[in-house]
């Protein structure tokens, strides 16, 4: 079993040290050719997993294929981290109960080494199969959609009878605020500064207030912590749902899994008008398909808060803008400022 790494599984934690990678992704393009004969098919990559910052890349996905015409979907990780994702999808794999939901399937793969400088998989080419969500931001398919893939992940996986991470044995509340502490340092050392401390300020002074008097008081679970619609497909013919983002295993807050879609999708929205109404409107749509006595539970609120504070902080609040969203950030960043408010006073006072 892997050793505690604060919530179990850090992936941030080389935000700082990161760069564009483009010269370590021309080599390790060479490697992969020389070893699997596997090329791109064009040079556009699939995604690109960044630190807030299309300056600093963590890993690079892209479509290849052999001489025998063969496709399949190359993943680079170019920088270290807590644990390998061949390996945590191994574990997943004998912990399946159904083959209704499943990761992808590995064809070829090594963990990162300082000796090669970075780690890759080959797997099955799926880019074809739909994401789980259609829309961005959602619909109420989309909802429904997900809805069902929840139920779907509960009957064929969770829960984890054996989790490959320790449980950590810190106090959850503490940890909330240590991880907080990480992610101010990542905001901090950003280049990109969207909100003034001045202004930053109250919300952190609340936040730590409502963790410290009376914060998290419920189980953690193990559970995949990064479950929106664009990190699962859904192959329709087969009703499978195939789990992506495979490295975001880790012990969360109980229910986190309905948690996080609602951050992604609130994330999507662009409009330089958005009126606090229309967001908290999205907030409710989302409500009101999960079950009652979840959202009636104040640690899913806590949950809500904590991505609030992160985004004001950090996700909007220190990453990076493109020129023609700065008009719809600012808008999206100031309705997540009054929504954590509004948490604070109507969910959490």
């Amino acid at each position: 079993m892997a050793n505690e790494h604060d919530f179990g599984n850090r992936i941030t934690a080389n935000a700082a040290q990161a760069d564009d990678g483009k010269d370590l992704i021309v080599r390790a393009l060479k490697d992969i050719e020389a070893q699997y004969g596997y090329t791109p098919i064009d040079e556009s990559a699939l995604f690109a997993g960044v630190y807030y910052d299309s300056k600093k890349v963590g890993s690079f996905i892209i479509r290849v294929q052999n001489g025998d015409g063969d496709t399949a979907v190359l993943k680079l990780q170019l920088r270290p981290l807590p644990f390998d994702e061949g390996f945590i999808i191994r574990s997943l794999e004998k912990e399946l109960k159904t083959d209704r939901v499943r990761p992808v399937k590995i064809s070829y793969d090594k963990p990162w080494s300082e000796d090669r400088g970075f780690g890759y998989l080959i797997f099955e080419d799926i880019s074809h199969v739909p994401n789980l969500w259609k829309n961005a931001p959602t619909m109420l398919e989309d909802r429904l959609l997900h809805k069902k893939f929840i139920s779907a992940l509960h009957d064929s996986v969770l829960p984890i009878k054996q989790p490959w991470i320790e449980k950590p044995s810190s106090n959850l509340n503490e940890k909330t605020l240590e991880a907080f502490k990480h992610f101010q340092k990542i905001a901090q050392d950003s280049s990109h500064h969207n909100i003034a401390d001045v202004e930053l300020k109250p919300f952190t002074q609340k936040y730590f207030e409502i963790i410290e008097k009376q914060g998290f008081d419920g189980e953690i679970v193990f559970t995949h912590g990064h479950l929106s619609g664009y990190d699962v497909k859904y192959d329709q013919q087969n009703d499978q749902f195939i789990l992506m983002a495979n490295l975001y295993w880790s012990w969360r807050p109980k229910n986190y899994e309905l948690v996080f879609p609602i951050w992604v999708d609130l994330m999507q929205i662009r409009d330089a008008s958005l009126a606090f109404s229309s967001f908290l409107d999205r907030v409710m749509t989302w409500v009101e398909i999960w079950p009652e006595e979840i959202t009636k539970d104040r640690n899913f609120w806590l949950m809500l808060l904590e991505r609030s504070m992160l985004t004001i902080m950090l996700d909007l609040g220190a990453s990076e803008w493109k020129d023609d969203e700065i008009e719809q950030k600012r808008a999206l960043l100031e309705s997540w400022k009054m929504f954590f408010n509004w948490l604070a006073e109507n969910k959490l006072s």
